[in-house]
Parts: structure tokens; sequence; C-alpha cells
């Protein structure tokens, strides 16, 4: 973490052109649906960011088609894709690492390996932590991966993008009504975190027949409320979307509140567009949502 990394947590604007910033994606990549970096990437070129995906899984589809084949890649991969950037010279260029589904705690190491080399290249890169480990109170990663989220990649990020859920994991804290997640919110905040985004918020006392999505930084807390779908078949990749255009409108520009609103509601957009039986959300179909959604839902400051 460092003072002044992240964009606009402080309402700053972003000096230059977001055309000329690049993103390390670090995540998993299925050949057929729109998960990980096969959804990060996209979302990110459509707001006009470059984008340098690198893999650390490759499946031939996601989970929620069933058992997948495919497998992680190795360390040595990874570490020699890192390198070859360094050796490029371009590490300069990277505004900011956004890591996600990670396969292993060694693969982990990696992605905070090219965090440091980013950020020697590049002082005012900062680090995107999506600590992807479950939703809905499941776990489905192996338990060595909660460890390493907590007591590796936390200290080192900069921006943090759980669900609820992950929250949970990665503070060890209760968190059923919206002072719970304030307060937890607060804590992170209180130990160096310069921006948190949590997702796929469902306290007791939210309001019905909705789903929330919080903001948390220096300036205030912010909150999204859309309107609950009914889906039968759960999308996946709706969180990784979340954190690719979070920050992808962070570096054009625009505050956390905004940045909240517009990705939240473009998310949204893409699960109503998406087929009642479709098991990943319809990203080139409805790509023009990603830059503009069809409703803009407002934020409420709460602190």
């Amino acid at each position: 973490m460092q003072d002044e990394a992240v964009p606009n947590c402080d309402s700053r604007a972003v000096a230059g052109d977001s055309r000329a910033m690049s993103v390390l994606s670090i995540q998993s990549h299925v050949v057929f649906g729109h998960v990980g970096n096969a959804v990060a990437a996209f979302a990110l070129q459509r707001l006009g960011i470059e984008v340098w995906p690198a893999m650390t899984v490759q499946l031939a589809h996601h989970t929620g088609h069933g058992p997948a084949k495919g497998g992680p890649l190795t360390l040595d991969n990874l570490e020699a894709v890192t390198q070859g950037l360094d050796d490029l010279g371009v590490l300069s260029k990277c505004r900011a690492v956004l890591s996600g589904y990670l396969g292993s705690a060694e693969l982990g190491q990696a992605v905070l390996n090219a965090v440091a080399l980013v950020k020697e290249a590049n002082p005012d890169a900062f680090y995107v932590c999506d600590p992807v480990m479950g939703d809905d109170g499941e776990l489905y990663v192996s338990p060595e991966i909660p460890r390493f989220f907590r007591e590796e990649a936390l200290p080192q990020a900069d921006v943090l993008t759980p669900n609820l859920f992950e929250l949970s994991l990665l503070t060890g804290w209760h968190i059923e009504r919206r002072l719970d997640l304030l307060s937890a919110s607060e804590w992170l905040l209180e130990g160096g975190l310069d921006c948190l985004l949590v997702t796929s918020v469902d306290l007791v006392d939210s309001p019905p027949d909705s789903i929330e999505m919080l903001v948390a930084g220096p300036k205030g807390i912010w909150r999204l409320v859309t309107p609950r779908l009914t889906l039968t078949h759960k999308a996946g990749g709706a969180g990784d979307l979340t954190a690719a255009l979070f920050i992808g409108h962070l570096l054009q520009g625009r505050g956390m509140d905004e940045a909240l609103a517009l990705a939240g509601s473009s998310v949204h957009a893409l699960l109503r567009a998406k087929a009642e039986d479709a098991l990943d959300l319809p990203l080139v179909a409805a790509q023009e949502f990603l830059v503009k959604p069809p409703t803009l839902y407002e934020v409420e400051q709460v602190v």
C-alpha cells in the first residue's frame, strides 16, 4: 500500500489519457464463456484501456457448466511472463495490476512478485486484489488460499474487491447487518487499505428485493442499491466484471462514487440481458452496456 497510489479514492483527477494506460491482469482464463480474464480484459478494452492478460489457470469453461478440463499454469511460466515484460522495458507504462482467481498460494506469490516489479518500474502503479475464494457461504478454493490473501496479499493491496462472504473470510468478522459491514470496512481502511469495493451485499437490514454494493475510501463510504434479479441459473464472471469496470472507471478519472454507480449499473444490465438458461454473461451481445448502462442507478453516501 502506498499514499496517493490509487486514483480518485480521494477524488483526485487522473493525469493523462486512459488510452495510454495499461493494466496487467493476472487471473484465470476460460476458452468458452466469460469469467476471469475472459471477461475482465474485454471490459477494460471497451473502456479504452490497454490490458496485458496473464493466466493463472486455463480451463475449457467455468465450473458452473460442470467439471472443467484444463488446469493451472506453472509458477515458472507466470514468472517468466512477467520477467519478460520487465525485460521488454514496458512495465513503466503499467498503471495497475489486477489479480483474480489464483489456483494456488504459490501462484499468488508470483503475483506479488509481479506487483513488486511493476511498482519498481512505475511508483504510481497500484495493486487491485480481487480475493476470489467463494460465494454464498461456499468456499471453492484450497484452504491455503484464504490464508495467503489474509497474510500475504492484503498487506500489499491498494484496492480490495471481495464479495461479502470473502470479506468475512478476510477479516474474521461475522457480517450480518450494515453496521457490521461499515465497521469491517473502516477497520480495513485504518489498516492501510486505500479503497474497498464489496459486492453481493445482502444483509438482514438491506432494502427488500434488492442487492447492494459498497465502496469505502478516505473520503467516505457509498452504497449502490439495485433491484434483485430472479435468475434460474447464476452467471459466472459477475464479480470479475465488476472489479474490472470499477478500476477502469477510476483510471478514466472518475471518483469512487461514480465508478461504483457505473460499474454496478453495467453489471446489473448484463445480468438482466442474460438469457434465462445461460450460464455466462452476454458480454459481446450486450457490450454497449459496458460503456453506457441503460439505467444508471444512484449511489448514496452512508458515511
